[in-house]
């Protein structure tokens, strides 16, 4: 049976066929497998949703704050039970409710918050808004929500299940999931508050966007679909910012793997990567990788054999070791869900199985992001020590690093920088050139004006502790 946490969210946030298989599908594959442990590799739970807080947080990434805290949406629970803007210390079992969800206004968030330039976080809503059918949203860090934009269904699309995205123009840019009456749509919002459709899937295309945009570094987007393309089980599509259909690929179910809900990430070597939810050689869901040449490989193919986990519906993040990281909604020892590490030439490795308990029988965790401390952080949709979903950890033995609120800009710009430890910062370097200047706003948040001369690389923070370098390169643009 699936969990009754689910089965509610899902009851009120499905639009379509596949999300109800999202939520439900898992426990068609109870698989007994065993675990394969990492020697460093350490897993904790350090927060459990109880309902009042917020319950069932569904396909999300958690965000690094400027303050060093994570922030997260449930889409359940809290005080009128329409769903949460949470945010969690990463020491201890802390954590505070930002935002309790109402009707008629904005209701039921999925896919979580993105920290934009201007300090403020963004998100959507899968339903509510003036027409019951989804908003765009903004959130400052005291709580202070304002609904951006509300969508009508009239060729602008419906129900966006995903967080938009800050592309490198400043823009945001989304997608919504429609319905058999309305359209599947990319959109963008400028500063300004100007609303546009630059997209609208069909059936060639493929349609049904469940998760957030990739903007690569050459500027394009690149979206997932659930539905239609070449063979009917999804795509993947690239589109300029204005626009424009640039390339596709339709999944061919029984080989690549079928219904990405995930977004793509472009990995550390150039190429992209992601999970498909179902299909591939043994229907359990694949791991691939997209060539920038658009050659298509399967790294692995979920299964019913040991080590294994099935159903990765939350896609992948990278370590500062390289590898990719992901969560799989079925699976594992008992069923209920696993984490795994694959290398970016295959090589998986099975890292933890979560328990099925009588009130969690799924856990179904979604993808782990590194926090800068070096330990990697997610949330599981159910499961906790009361079956509503919780918060986890997952220690690799990796360092501290440095990152980005968005990698990227101009010789003169402000690069927006979070960590830890910069209170006695003594220089900033980007690939080795040294910063214009910085300014430490606090321990947790620092900006470094780009200098003439600097070049595409890693941007490196020196403190009386050590140094600490950017999990990424800084991308120096025209």
């Amino acid at each position: 049976m699936c969990p009754q946490s689910l089965v509610a969210a899902n009851n009120r946030l499905n639009h379509r066929s596949f999300s109800s298989l999202l939520a439900c599908s898992f426990t068609a594959l109870m698989l007994v497998l065993s675990v394969g442990q990492l020697a460093a590799q350490t897993v904790k739970t350090i927060r459990s949703f109880n309902g009042t807080d917020g319950s069932a947080p569904v396909r999300v990434l958690l965000t690094q704050g400027r303050d060093g805290k994570l922030y997260g949406t449930t889409a359940i629970g809290g005080t009128n039970g329409s769903g949460t803007i949470f945010k969690q210390r990463t020491v201890g079992t802390a954590s505070v409710v930002l935002y309790n969800f109402t009707g008629p206004d904005p209701v039921f968030p999925q896919g979580g918050l993105i920290l934009a330039r201007d300090g403020n976080y963004y998100g959507t809503t899968s339903s509510g808004g003036s027409a019951g059918i989804g908003t765009l949203y903004r959130i400052n860090s005291a709580g202070k929500l304002t609904v951006l934009y509300s969508f009508t269904g009239a060729g602008d699309g419906a129900f966006p299940n995903g967080s938009p995205i800050e592309a490198f123009d400043g823009n945001l840019y989304g997608t919504t999931n429609g319905s058999t009456s309305q359209n599947s749509t990319v959109y963008r919002f400028t500063p300004s508050g100007t609303f546009s459709t630059i997209y609208t899937f069909d059936s060639a295309s493929g349609y049904a966007p469940a998760a957030p945009l990739l903007q690569a570094t050459d500027g394009t987007l690149y979206a997932t679909t659930t539905s239609g393309g070449a063979s009917g089980a999804g795509s993947i599509v690239q589109l300029t910012t204005a626009g424009t259909l640039v390339n596709k690929h339709g999944f061919d179910s029984s080989i690549e793997g079928a219904v990405p809900l995930a977004p793509l990430i472009q990995a550390s070597d150039g190429n992209f990567y992601g999970t498909a939810n179902s299909g591939g050689a043994h229907g359990g869901g694949t791991v691939f990788r997209l060539g920038t040449d658009w050659t298509f490989t399967v790294l692995h193919s979920f299964a019913s054999i040991l080590n294994d986990g099935s159903d990765p519906a939350f896609g992948l993040t990278q370590g500062t070791d390289g590898n990719l990281y992901g969560g799989t909604a079925g699976g594992g020892t008992d069923s209920a869900g696993s984490l795994f590490q694959v290398s970016l030439s295959g090589t998986y490795v099975q890292l933890y199985s979560f328990p099925a308990t009588q009130k969690a029988p799924l856990q179904e965790p979604n993808t782990p992001v590194q926090y800068t401390g070096g330990i990697f952080y997610g949330v599981t949709q159910a499961g906790g020590a009361n079956g509503l979903g919780s918060v986890y950890t997952l220690d690799m033995g990796l360092g501290p690093f440095i990152a980005f609120v968005r990698a990227q800009g101009k010789v003169g710009t402000k690069a927006q920088i979070l960590g830890q430890g910069f209170t006695e910062a003594t220089s900033v370097t980007f690939n080795g050139v040294p910063a214009t200047s910085f300014n430490i706003v606090r321990d947790t948040y620092m900006t470094a004006v780009v200098p003439d001369g600097s070049t595409t690389g890693p941007v490196v923070v020196k403190t009386p502790t050590g140094s600490l370098t950017s999990n990424v390169s800084f991308r120096v643009s025209k």
